[in-house]
């Protein structure tokens, strides 16, 4: 559940910078769309340890995703 909300977290910060994810992408898809390359890249990496934590039971990934959601915030500022 906290990796969820996490992503939910990511994805608003970047509908504020203008880039929305649809329903019907799923979080591989919405990172191929971002076209800020340093931004995308952070996502990606962001969203790999989201799935695992989400959907893998990865408890090392779900902790690493407060550290990974801040290089995010901090890339949309840029």
């Amino acid at each position: 559940q906290a990796a969820a909300l996490w992503y939910g977290r990511v994805t608003r910060i970047l509908a504020r910078r203008g880039v929305q994810k649809s329903t019907s992408q799923t979080a591989q898809e919405f990172v191929h769309v971002i076209d800020n390359e340093g931004l995308r890249l952070r996502v990606a990496r962001f969203t790999d340890a989201y799935e695992s934590a989400r959907f893998g039971s990865s408890v090392d990934d779900a902790k690493k995703l407060p550290k990974l959601y801040e290089e995010v915030e901090e890339a949309v500022k840029r």
